[in-house]
């Protein structure tokens, strides 16, 4: 199962066919997934920089190993731009991060609670 937010066939592939793995993996990103975006955009507020890019860092490699695609990309332009020094547009930001991060969970979420999906 294949959309914009999440890769559920690459996640499992990623878990060696290990539907349950997956399952499990993800429902603890998305445990921890809105204190993540909270805090990152609290930071972002903060304008404690090197706090967020970590922050960003930490979140994108795990949106990136749960194919969490548009959440990973936009904390990656995040990271590169904090790192970079580039201006940031807090308020852009953390409405981007909000719409990905809401996205990726109801796609989650939904992929989850589908009893008829299919494993590797």
């Amino acid at each position: 199962m294949v959309n914009d937010a999440i890769d559920y066939d690459a996640v499992i592939h990623r878990c060696m066919g290990k539907r349950e793995l997956a399952d499990r993996l993800i429902g603890k990103f998305l445990a921890n997934l809105d204190d993540e975006v909270a805090r990152i955009k609290r930071l972002l507020d903060e304008q404690d920089w090197t706090e967020a890019t970590q922050a960003a860092h930490k979140v994108k490699g795990a949106a990136a190993a749960l194919e969490a695609k548009q959440l990973r990309a936009c904390l990656e332009q995040l990271e590169q731009d904090l790192r970079q020094g580039v201006s940031v547009d807090v308020g852009a930001v953390t409405t981007e991060l909000d719409h990905t991060s809401r996205d990726y969970r109801h796609a989650a979420e939904a992929i989850l609670r589908d009893e008829s999906r299919t494993g590797q």
